[in-house]
């Protein structure tokens, strides 16, 4: 009589006694996207590439019998789990057993399935490394994504009975086709139900004897394969989400646009209510019209969809990196995709995102995206990665020389990215004048501000007085963009110290125009200057310099800009000349030149920057404007 597929869980002996597995906390905060983000990964990881089409995944929403699952057995396991968790009075532990045993009651059992094609399926280490193994990674492909090991656990936090079924069919040499099943459930240390012979590990199988896996005709026709690739099963699924079919496309458009736009991915989803999505190529610019709150990876996918990318020289063990950049519109902030078109990160926070270069004053708004050229550098690179694979440092993996060289090589890649982002923003760079290699040497390390001896930096430039021209306040990091640390809305105390000032130079202006009015007379009327908000000026060449800033009376007011000298007495005497002028952006601007300053009415509440050129040399002066 041929052994049958039943549930095991080894003795615990002397080992450890796992009260609860956290190897999926780190994907409790985001349990759909982090699912999705894992799994879709791992299919991109075992890409077939000898084949021509897309690597191709079916989530489906579907019910199982309980006996199918070995539910009478599971039961038994997870009433000894339940009993221990009261006895011990772990209250919360206790509600998730509860939970699982009503779950299997119910008969019909809620499964979330995961099929993939296009894939070579999971051969020999492959296997074991995801059914059997914690922390390890045994990948094929080019470029495996993951880094861990544990990421395969993230199906725990949508799962009520803590289990996992596993399919796979790849073709191997001689033996030609090949399926394999095998369940895994994730508990805590219980007594056996069936011997008292003490305690049994946390972890079980649902497998043959000394757990081999079921092969082919052994395996139940409803976690079988029609073709190579692999399945996984989760069972008493429960996506905590009243709308799991949106987060799930939400998911995948958001993480995976790079993949899905170069044909490399095309995923369906389904509910039992049959409800049906398919992301594709042909469909992510509906699907993203639908997530209007995706919106920072919108702009990262037009800018890989309509434009070309630049691509860096080679740096270190990186190689070189292509750069994709839009101008115009984004959120400001710099992408890192993986070789496998999944998105890692495009936090502004350098421990988090090691590649991304500090914001520029004269950058207008864009969206930059940044992914390895080669497969051995995304492989360097993704031993950065954490565990979750949305941030990335170092400090993840390397020690001592390899550390001080990863750090070179990712200050090289900052200094890269933001050259291409010049270049393409337009904003010139001009002899070396200020040499900001060696300027660096005498500023902290910004990849580490809390190490011995490094202390953040601060610059506070204020104005007493409104004579002439735009006083400006600020109050920000030295060399840095506001909007690095605060994003695009000030908090609100900044609001109210906004409003503040801004009333107390309406004020200053009304007095000073009240007083200039007395004095030449009643016929002599003199408009209100315009409030700019973070303006700055930068010169670019002898008799060149970049402007920019931001209408802070907002939009369709005209406004007249001049650019005066710097000093005691405001410049009064000498203003300077400017005798051209060209908008960089926001494109359809207009700007025209008279009388030695620039006049224009800005379109919309957008940052403005403009060249200009001026009559005498200015590029060993300082300037404000207004």
């Amino acid at each position: 009589m041929a052994d049958k597929p039943s549930w095991h869980f080894p003795p615990r002996g002397w080992g450890l006694d796992v009260i609860q597995d956290l190897s999926n906390a780190h994907f409790r905060d985001a349990p759909i996207q982090k699912l999705v983000r894992e799994v879709l990964q791992n299919s991109l990881d075992a890409n077939d590439t000898d084949l021509a089409g897309p690597v191709e995944v079916d989530i489906t929403e579907c019910s199982v019998g309980a006996e199918l699952i070995g539910g009478g057995q599971l039961r038994a396991h997870l009433e000894q789990c339940l009993s221990r968790a009261k006895r011990e009075k772990r209250v919360k532990v206790q509600n998730l057993y509860e939970q699982a045993v009503r779950t299997l009651d119910a008969g019909e059992i809620s499964c979330l399935k995961m099929v993939d094609s296009g894939t070579i399926g999971l051969k020999g280490p492959s296997w074991d490394a995801l059914v059997l193994q914690e922390g390890s990674v045994q990948k094929s492909g080019e470029a495996p994504g993951g880094s861990n090991g544990v990421g395969k656990n993230a199906v725990l936090n949508v799962s009520d009975l803590r289990t996992v079924f596993y399919s796979t069919r790849y073709v191997e040499g001689r033996r030609g086709r090949v399926e394999k099943f095998q369940g895994k459930a994730t508990l805590m240390d219980h007594p056996d139900p069936e011997e008292d012979k003490g305690n049994v590990q946390h972890v079980g199988f649902f497998s043959l004897r000394e757990g081999k896996p079921v092969l082919t005709k052994q395996i139940p026709d409803f976690f079988r394969l029609p073709e190579v690739g692999t399945g996984v099963f989760v069972m008493g699924f429960n996506p905590k989400s009243a709308n799991w079919l949106y987060e799930v496309t939400a998911a995948v458009i958001e993480n995976f646009f790079y993949a899905v736009h170069h044909k490399e991915l095309v995923v369906r989803v389904s509910d039992l209510s049959g409800r049906a999505v398919l992301v594709n190529h042909e469909t992510l610019d509906s699907l993203f019209a639908k997530h209007s709150d995706r919106e920072p990876a919108y702009h990262y996918y037009k800018a890989i969809r309509d434009l070309d990318s630049a691509q860096t020289e080679p740096i270190g063990k990186i190689g070189p990196l292509d750069v994709y950049v839009s101008i115009g519109s984004g959120p400001r902030r710099t992408a890192y995709i993986n070789r496998n078109g999944m998105l890692i990160t495009d936090s502004r926070e350098p421990r988090v995102n090691p590649i991304a270069p500090r914001g520029k004053s004269l950058w207008p708004d864009y969206g930059a995206i940044v992914t390895p050229a080669t497969a051995r550098g995304d492989e360097w690179v993704r031993q950065m990665e954490s565990t979750s694979h949305d941030s990335m440092s170092p400090r993840q993996c390397f020690e001592d020389k390899e550390l001080r060289d990863a750090e070179k090589w990712l200050r090289e890649t900052r200094a890269a990215v933001s050259h291409i982002i010049d270049d393409a923003a337009q904003v010139g760079r001009y002899g070396d004048t200020s040499n900001l290699n060696e300027l660096a040497t005498m500023f902290p390390d910004e990849f580490d501000p809390a190490a011995p001896g490094n202390r953040l930096l601060r610059t506070e430039t204020s104005s007493p007085r409104m004579s002439h021209g735009l006083a400006v306040t600020s109050n920000e990091a030295s060399g840095e963009d506001s909007d690095e640390h605060q994003g695009s809305r000030p908090n609100q105390d900044q609001k109210r110290e906004e409003e503040s000032e801004g009333e107390g130079q309406d004020k200053e202006i009304r007095e000073s125009n009240r007083r200039e009015g007395s004095n030449q007379g009643s016929g002599s009327q003199r408009g209100r200057r315009p409030r700019l908000a973070r303006p700055r000026v930068v010169t670019t060449g002898p008799q060149v310099a970049t402007i920019a800033f931001t209408p802070a009376d907002g939009a369709q007011q005209a406004m007249t800009i001049g650019l005066t000298p710097a000093g005691s007495e405001w410049g009064q005497e000498n203003p300077v000349q400017i005798v051209n002028a060209k908008v960089v952006s926001p494109q359809g601007q207009r700007v025209e030149v008279a009388d030695g300053s620039i006049k224009l009415t800005p379109m919309s509440t957008e940052r403005i920057v403009i060249e200009i050129s001026t009559s005498d040399p200015i590029s060993e002066s300082a300037f404000r404007i207004g």
